[in-house]
C-alpha cells in the first residue's frame, strides 16, 4: 500500500515543492499530473500546492479522469483516491493501464 500525506497548505505547501535550479527554469516543460478525487477540497489543496512545479489536471470522478487521460497522452503521473463512488482508485488505475501500460 502507498500513502501520500497531502500538506495542509501555506508554509507546508512550500516545504513540499522541489524548487528547480538553473538558468532555464522558465523554459522547462512542466510534467503533467492527473489527480482524481471526489473531495473538492482535496483537489483544491493539491492544485494549490503543486501548480507552480507541475501542470495539474483534476477530475472529480474516475470516468472524468479516464477521459482526461485519453485526451492528454503526455500525463506523467496519475494519482487517485481509493474510495470514490462508481469506481475505486484500483479500478481506475486498471483502466488507465489498459489504455497506456507505459
Amino acid at each position: 500500500m502507498f500513502f501520500l500525506p497531502l500538506p495542509k497548505g501555506g508554509e507546508e505547501c512550500a516545504a513540499v515543492g522541489v524548487q528547480p535550479r538553473g538558468k532555464n527554469v522558465m523554459s522547462r516543460k512542466k510534467h503533467r499530473i492527473l489527480y482524481v478525487d471526489d473531495e473538492p477540497s482535496h483537489l483544491w489543496i493539491f492544485q494549490k500546492c503543486f501548480e507552480k512545479e507541475y501542470d495539474i489536471l483534476l477530475a472529480e470522478d474516475a470516468e472524468k479522469g479516464i477521459d482526461l487521460f485519453e485526451f492528454h497522452p503526455d500525463i506523467a503521473v496519475v494519482l487517485a483516491d481509493q474510495c470514490m463512488p462508481g469506481m475505486s482508485g484500483v479500478e481506475l488505475m486498471s483502466r488507465v493501464f489498459a489504455i497506456n501500460p507505459y
